[in-house]
């Protein structure tokens, strides 16, 4: 869950898809 939150806010909204997908990735 730590992961998600510091990625959220390093997201700003595109990015976030690409975390989403190499989330799915995995």
């Amino acid at each position: 869950m730590s992961q998600f939150i510091l990625h959220k806010e390093n997201t700003r909204g595109h990015a976030n898809h690409g975390w989403l997908n190499a989330h799915h990735s995995f």
